[in-house]
């Protein structure tokens, strides 16, 4: 009997154990680093804790796609793989669709703005130099925004429901005004490259201090409506955008993509 009872210890022993792993891992799935990705990816091969583990793989991936997209990508396919539980693996392959649908768009930026002068016009307001596009300009309040709007990733309907698309409209607020968008944008490789912007309404961009885009239209936002021949440069970019509101919707997206159209492999992005 008592090495029954023992043994009956021992097992609730290691019951409470693996459900103290199991909430740590759900705890792991909101953290957005790279080593939280390892530590999860670690424990696939565990049975007490795979499905745990396969879930805070998912969670973590995404938050990791646009900087690591690619590490994010391989990550969700072992959590495919390993999952036995249906809704997980129907999670994987909802977020592997997520990841190809995104192909090349920034989804991380910052924000400024909003900036306005009496009486002008989005036309006129894109004309006018605010201090995001001033070498040097002091005072300017950068902020995080993610493109997408929440999980509505599949529902095309609505631009503002694709995963790539920042609404100003819910980040900035307000009507005739501007504001900027600034991402990093790293290549593997120097080389010529196509920038393909969507706006609402006018929009102007800059890749590298230079302008590549002036678009002074009042506009609904069609994904990669405007397409301009860039130089991508190995290592860092710096991208910038400006997007002026006259009424109604306010919103942007960018993606690179190459000459032809095809995606870019080694692009990673971040704000």
């Amino acid at each position: 009997p008592a090495e029954r009872g023992n043994e009956g210890g021992a097992a609730r022993a290691a019951a409470a154990r693996d459900e103290e792993r199991a909430a740590a891992f759900a705890e792991l799935g909101k953290i957005g680093h790279p080593a939280a990705l390892t530590v999860a990816l670690s424990s696939l091969d565990d049975a007490a804790v795979r499905q745990e583990a396969a879930g805070a793989v998912i969670n973590v991936a995404m938050r990791l796609v646009g900087g690591r997209t690619e590490e994010a990508r391989a990550a969700l396919e072992r959590a495919r793989a390993a999952a036995t539980a249906e809704d997980l693996r129907a999670r994987a392959r909802h977020a592997l669709d997520r990841i190809d649908l995104l192909g090349g768009h920034v989804v991380a930026w910052e924000v400024a703005g909003p900036y306005t002068r009496d009486g002008r016009t989005p036309e006129e307001l894109l004309a006018d130099p605010f201090a995001p596009e001033q070498d040097g300009a002091a005072g300017i309040e950068w902020r995080p925004v993610t493109a997408g709007a929440g999980d509505a990733w599949d529902d095309e309907e609505d631009p503002l429901d694709l995963p790539f698309v920042v609404d100003l409209e819910k980040a900035v607020g307000g009507d005739y005004r501007a504001a900027y968008l600034r991402a990093s944008v790293w290549s593997s490789s120097d080389g010529a490259a196509r920038l393909e912007v969507g706006s609402d309404d006018c929009v102007k961009a800059w890749l590298n201090g230079e302008v590549v885009l002036t678009k002074p239209v009042l506009r609904g936002l069609t994904p990669a409506e405007d397409k301009v021949p860039v130089t991508l440069r190995r290592g860092e970019n710096r991208l910038l955008l400006k997007v002026t509101q006259g009424e109604g919707g306010w919103s942007a997206c960018a993606r690179f993509r190459s000459s032809e159209g095809a995606p870019l492999p080694g692009l990673r992005t971040r704000p």
